[in-house]
């Protein structure tokens, strides 16, 4: 029974961390467009992401350092790479799958900026409940 319980709530994790992503991702390119109400509770999605991954902060403060030196949409995608690798090879591809889908998407110089901002807010977060 205990076993049952464990792989009920597991799959429930799983699947409320999928539909974070979702709703993290309709809205991750779009924050400068954003009304404060509707900013407020893109914090508190991306609060709880960060809570439920289990990315380290070390390894999205990384992940960030590399986002933040990137001046232009073209030399984001150049992180592609390095995102499926690090994925890999620290068993954290859920998250570099995510981020990676996002930054397929960015075209644009604000769209850069927004993803920065997500980023650098994803970090604070995770700083909080995983620092």
């Amino acid at each position: 029974m205990d076993r049952m319980q464990g792989r009920k709530t597991t799959n429930n994790n799983m699947e409320e961390l999928k539909k974070l992503k979702e709703e993290i991702a309709e809205n991750v390119l779009r924050l400068s467009e954003l009304n404060t109400d509707k900013l407020n509770e893109f914090y508190e999605k991306v609060k709880e992401f960060a809570r439920k991954d289990k990315a380290t902060f070390t390894q999205v403060r990384n992940i960030y350092s590399s986002v933040r030196k990137k001046k232009a949409p073209k030399e984001l995608v150049s992180l592609r790479p390095l995102l499926a690798y690090v994925g890999a090879r620290n068993d954290i591809s859920s998250l570099t799958d995510f981020l990676d889908s996002i930054i397929k998407k960015v075209k644009e110089e604000k769209d850069l900026r927004d993803f920065k901002e997500f980023m650098k807010m994803f970090v604070c977060y995770k700083k909080v409940y995983k620092g």
